[in-house]
């Protein structure tokens, strides 16, 4: 995962995948070769041409490696538009790129309608089409004779300027030294390490191998210095449609011929990208209940601040809940880090993504249930993140928000009940003159029956609640649903948990008190936006943001 990110930061994905570039590279060589062995018989020659047959051969290894490769969106570009010189050589006439472009796009969306869904195909495709649009036709008949340089320099300024509004869209990114690690990388990658990782793969030549091997280890030391840089990726944060647009046309103006448009008017349309990210208004909040299966995550945000409660399940050794889903969702908003991070207690679904968040976005304040000498605290204090005990936290404000953490006895002398990591879990209440909040961790009846006796009903009342234990029996007990008196009960669960969770009794419960629930099981990610004022909150969820055509024979998963 850590090379994956150094790949993307430094914008070389492309090269370390099977890419178009390896494909083509390999079907050129052997097309070149064929045809020259085709001259050597004047017999072979008049049955037919050299060039046809080396365009065939390059066709046919270009297939094969692509098939080797996995037959992915850019191998299926390259092979389609090696298909293209084909049929132009078949035809006898002049094949524009244009044409090579399109009838690879077309076959491309015939074999598989569903691949313009895939972010390799618009990346793929477009870097090509901006290529194509960047190289033929208009510059060449000014300048019948670029010398190579030029022509590299000008094909990285347009992929990266092409590309820019891409990146942006798919992930609120933008690597600013992409330029010069490319100029570095394509050839080394094209000329070097490919074709000895060929050599030695195809002929068993060990010496290619590592010397393939050690090319690569040589580029990665240049990679690592590049991605060290504080600058090396611009964040790019998600923007309204209009601002996208505004981009989308000064990309256009600074890829057109020089004299056509004054640049300067692109590059102002361009940093519309930099539009500042939407934020509650002052003494409003927003909750953001993430999409982590099996597990809690929630993001509070104010007009100004921005706290994070719990960080999800980790899926495996390689991934979590933090690479995955907090800490794009952190780009996706603008924020670099969150001014705290409150860790409601230590179950794998709650703090599986924890180290991840502490290392990449270190927060101000490190808040949680375990204790001073935990990894996690010390983790966060070579982070230089103050860290406290959410039980002993006071009270805060940020922006006319209030902050409240609902401590609980938790001292090795109380109810043994009370010391297992459920029942120590971190307790916020978040209000403002007119909303409430209620998160509760995976408190059980043990605990809300303290959280009742030490501060009373009316301190718990909130209008809306996320569900104790993603709604397990063992939680949600009567008397602490009447004291909270939720109007709508938000339930983090995993589709077809081994749980069970949400149980069926604590359903009807909630239902039979008035109050509406939500899963993230059944809706995906849920928004909340609780203005400042009196009006009604503004709720959300993927589920009817994602919705497209092809759903709507669907109602949505059942629980």
């Amino acid at each position: 995962p850590d090379d994956r990110e150094m790949y993307s930061n430094t914008g070389i994905a492309h090269l370390v995948a099977i890419s178009g570039l390896h494909i083509t590279l390999l079907a050129l060589v052997a097309g070149k070769l064929a045809a020259r062995a085709w001259r050597c018989s004047s017999r072979l020659c008049l049955a037919a041409p050299a060039p046809l047959v080396g365009a065939g051969v390059g066709l046919l290894l270009g297939i094969f490696y692509g098939l080797v490769a996995g037959w992915g969106i850019p191998a299926q570009r390259t092979v389609f538009m090696l298909a293209a010189l084909f049929a132009g050589q078949l035809r006898g006439g002049l094949m524009s790129s244009w044409d090579s472009f399109f009838l690879a796009l077309f076959l491309a969306v015939m074999l598989d309608n569903w691949s313009v869904l895939d972010a390799g195909f618009l990346l793929s495709f477009g870097a090509v089409g901006i290529l194509i649009f960047a190289h033929q036709g208009h510059l060449d008949f000014i300048r019948r004779a670029l010398p190579v340089i030029r022509k590299a320099v000008k094909a990285q300024y347009a992929v990266t300027i092409g590309l820019v509004l891409p990146t942006a869209i798919l992930f609120n990114q933008h690597s600013v030294v992409s330029p010069l690690v490319n100029a570095l990388s394509i050839p080394w990658m094209s000329f070097v390490s490919t074709p000895l990782a060929l050599l030695g793969g195809l002929l068993q030549q060990d010496w290619a191998a590592r010397l393939s091997a050690d090319s690569l280890a040589l580029q990665r030391q240049w990679l690592l210095e590049f991605d060290s840089f504080d600058w090396a990726v611009l964040p790019l944060h998600s923007q309204p449609y209009w601002v996208y647009a505004m981009a989308g046309l000064g990309c256009l103006v600074l890829l057109l011929p020089a004299g056509l448009t004054n640049r300067g008017i692109g590059l102002l349309l361009l940093g519309f990208l930099a539009w500042p990210p939407a934020r509650p208004e002052s003494g409003g909040f927003w909750m953001t209940v993430l999409d982590v299966g099996q597990g809690t995550a929630i993001a509070i945000q104010t007009s100004k601040h921005l706290l994070i409660y719990d960080a999800g399940p980790a899926f495996n050794t390689r991934s979590d809940s933090s690479r995955r889903v907090i800490l794009p969702w952190l780009r996706q908003q603008g924020h670099d880090r969150p001014d705290v991070f409150m860790l409601s207690h230590d179950d794998a679904d709650h703090s599986g993504g924890a180290p991840m968040l502490l290392s990449k976005a270190p927060p101000t304040l490190f808040a949680a249930s375990i204790g001073a000498e935990h990894r996690l605290n010390q983790l966060a204090r070579k982070q230089n993140t103050g860290t406290a005990n959410c039980h002993t936290l006071p009270a805060w404000t940020w922006d006319g928000v209030l902050f409240q953490p609902m401590g609980l006895d938790i001292s090795p002398e109380g109810n043994r009940t009370l010391l297992l990591k459920n029942n120590q879990s971190c307790v916020l209440k978040i209000s403002n003159r007119h909303h409430s909040l209620l998160l509760t961790g995976d408190i059980e009846a043990a605990s809300e029956m303290q959280l009742l006796a030490k501060h009373g009903a009316v301190a718990l009342k909130a209008r809306v609640l996320l569900a104790p234990h993603h709604g397990s029996k063992t939680s949600s007990t009567l008397a602490f649903l009447n004291a909270v008196g939720p109007e709508h009960v938000l339930i983090q669960a995993g589709w077809q948990n081994r749980f069970g969770h949400p149980h069926p009794q604590v359903t009807a419960r909630y239902e039979s008190l008035g109050a509406q629930w939500s899963s993230t099981a059944q809706h995906g990610a849920l928004r909340w936006e609780f203005p400042g004022g009196p009006d009604s909150a503004k709720v959300s969820n993927a589920l009817d943001h994602r919705r497209r055509y092809w759903h709507l024979h669907e109602k949505g998963a059942q629980p």
